[in-house]
């Protein structure tokens, strides 16, 4: 009886595994996969060959060892066929529902963007609430006014900056401005948006500059109306949130503007610098954040308005507030938890967040690698940390991608950088928004120094960076953009575990230079005029150095040039001097630094100081 039991089972089982094979799902999954497809056919077939077998199987295995065996072993293969099916099935399901969601969310973000489209401006503004702006107006309506002689009739002037930054405000301000009012014969302001039609922005202008809607309906006579419209009129013209940047629309656009008078004037708002260039801007002017005052001014203004959002209905706050912390990822130890990132084209910022600190004993945790292809992102505006890998779609040509991002950078695991090409893609010397970048190399003995040379070399940022920091470069010497007097921004430099390098660079000739610290350069013997680059500059070395500080110099003898008044001046801004662990740094020397308020000395057993000159000392170490 058992045997019949069992038998009418595994001939259950064989019939449901062959209905499997031909259910919708299964098919659907393999659409497209012709070896997988040919193969589970194969099966197909077999499974009903085998089941004519079965039931004459279960009567002999009884008798005969080996049907036993056979029938053992076809039970086991028909339980793996079944647990393969389910995954099949399991994956086909999961590929429907994962269609039907993106077809939701689609639907539901084509609804929103409907709902929610670009708001036109106008030229009006309510100054009273306006906060902050004021330097930037001012120095718009100066150019506003004013005339170069150059020739030109007409002039652009470009403001640029991110989303809800200011820029239509800046524009309003200066439009309503009295002496703008006053200068020109006519004026106009026209909101142009992301969708840029020639003939419609014509008419625009025309019917502006008229005071009267226009029935033409072709683009030249638009164009002809507007020439002889504009003809020997000063006149200035707003094009508020232009979002194209071809030069040949512009060229189109801009013919009937030439005819103004000298003087007249176009002021463009746009996000996006390629803009200004394809306008030929005469000036561009980028707006920042505003100052931690203004900040907390317009602030407070909005909350006692009225003006925030808690108008907002409990929901959506809650849906705002999640998709906020949806970014603020803690951990990079596996690609999966980032998928979600490789398309969100519009992200401005990436916070990779360490662990709180009493959290750190929960588990091991550790920060080891990026999100892949975090290129993709082409919006993103704040990258605090980016850990170089060797993985593909890690590497450090991902921040060539990264046209936008700003204030600061750092730059870990360098050593896994494979080509000096991959530090050339990084286009670091294009990030103009950048303030301050960190860059670290790791500790290893087999570091190659010249290629490291070569990655620092393409590693030049732009010149308008504030603070560089370089750790464990262990190349012989810097490369030649580091110390070259062009970083006239860089106030504040950091140098390193340079264990291989032999000499210091110019740094002498950084002008804005206020903070500098030189840290463990055991191949350093003579600091000597290539730290200052004397000869490369009129100004005096390190005219505005504050702190100057060396620690752990654990082969550096002799120090030659010291700010003495025949070899230059240097330092004469120096407020104070901390040289720690420089056992080898012989001779004595005189301090001729009229600023010096604070010197300290320690484990410089060798070293014999003088302080003739530095009449407002108070701090002595």
């Amino acid at each position: 009886m058992a045997a019949e039991v069992g038998g009418a089972l595994l001939s259950a089982f064989l019939q449901f595994l062959v209905d499997r094979l031909a259910s919708p799902e299964v098919l659907d999954f393999l659409r497209g996969r012709k070896l997988i497809g040919r193969l589970l056919s194969k099966l197909r077939i077999k499974l009903l060959a085998v089941n004519v077998l079965v039931e004459d199987a279960e009567e002999k295995q009884a008798t005969n060892d080996h049907v036993k065996k056979w029938h053992d072993e076809l039970k086991d293969a028909v339980f793996d066929a079944e647990d393969i099916l389910d995954k099949v099935a399991t994956q086909a399901l999961q590929r429907k529902l994962d269609a039907e969601f993106e077809t939701t969310a689609v639907k539901r973000r084509r609804c929103r963007s409907e709902n929610i489209e670009r708001l036109p401006t106008t030229c009006l503004v309510e100054e009273s609430g306006i906060v902050g702006r004021n330097d930037e107006k001012e120095e718009i309506v100066k150019e506003v006014l004013s005339y170069d002689g150059s020739g030109r009739e007409t002039s652009v002037i470009a403001i640029v900056g991110m989303g809800g930054i200011g820029k239509t405000t800046l524009a309003q301000l200066v439009y309503n401005d009295e002496r703008v009012k006053e200068h020109f014969d006519l004026k106009a302001w026209i909101c142009v948006s992301d969708e840029f039609d020639l003939f419609k922005v014509t008419k625009a202008i025309l019917e502006a500059v008229t005071s009267s809607t226009s029935e033409v309906r072709d683009l030249n006579r638009l164009q002809v109306s507007l020439n002889e419209r504009l003809t020997g009129k000063k006149f200035v013209l707003v094009l508020d949130d232009v979002w194209n940047n071809s030069f040949d629309d512009w060229e189109i656009l801009s013919k009937p503007l030439k005819s103004g008078a000298p003087g007249s004037k176009v002021i463009v708002t746009t996000r996006h610098d390629g803009v200004s260039s394809a306008m030929r801007a005469c000036s561009t002017h980028y707006l920042d954040k505003l100052p931690e005052e203004d900040c907390w001014s317009l602030f407070a203004n909005k909350i006692c308005t009225g003006q925030f959002s808690f108008r907002l209905k409990v929901d959506q706050s809650h849906e705002i507030q999640d998709s906020l912390f949806s970014y603020m990822r803690t951990e990079f130890d596996t690609f999966k938890k980032f998928e979600h990132l490789y398309e969100a084209k519009k992200l401005r910022t990436f916070l990779p967040l360490e662990l709180a600190p009493e959290k750190r004993s929960w588990c091991n945790l550790t920060e080891k690698e990026m999100p892949m292809h975090l290129g993709n992102l082409k919006g993103l505006q704040t990258l605090s940390k980016f850990i170089v890998s060797k993985h593909r779609g890690c590497g450090l040509g991902e921040l060539g991608k990264l046209a936008n991002l700003r204030g600061a950078l750092s730059i870990l695991e360098l050593q896994n950088v494979e080509s000096s090409r991959d530090a050339v893609e990084a286009k670091l010397m294009n990030k103009k928004y950048l303030e301050n970048l960190e860059l670290y190399w790791d500790d290893s003995p087999t570091s190659n120094s010249e290629s490291q040379r070569s990655v620092l070399d393409n590693l030049q940022p732009h010149t308008n960076l504030k603070s560089l920091t370089v750790n464990y470069y262990s190349s012989e010497r810097f490369p030649n953009w580091v110390g070259h007097h062009s970083f006239s921004n860089i106030a504040s430099l950091c140098l390193e575990n340079c264990k291989h390098c032999c000499s210091l660079p110019p740094l002498g000739q950084l002008h804005s230079l206020q903070n500098l610290s030189i840290v463990r350069f055991p191949k350093i013997v003579t600091v000597g005029s290539e730290f200052y680059g004397i000869g490369s500059s009129s100004m005096k070395p390190f005219g505005s150095l504050k702190v100057l500080k060396f620690k752990d110099m654990l082969n550096w003898e002799t120090w030659f040039h010291f700010g003495t008044e025949n070899e230059g001046g240097a330092f004469p801004s120096l407020g104070e001097l901390n040289i720690k662990h420089c056992p080898k740094l012989t001779g004595g020397f005189s301090i001729h630094l009229l600023s010096l308020a604070k010197l300290e000395i320690h484990d410089c057993p060798q070293l014999v100081i003088s302080l003739r000159r530095a009449p407002v000392i108070r701090e002595l170490g």
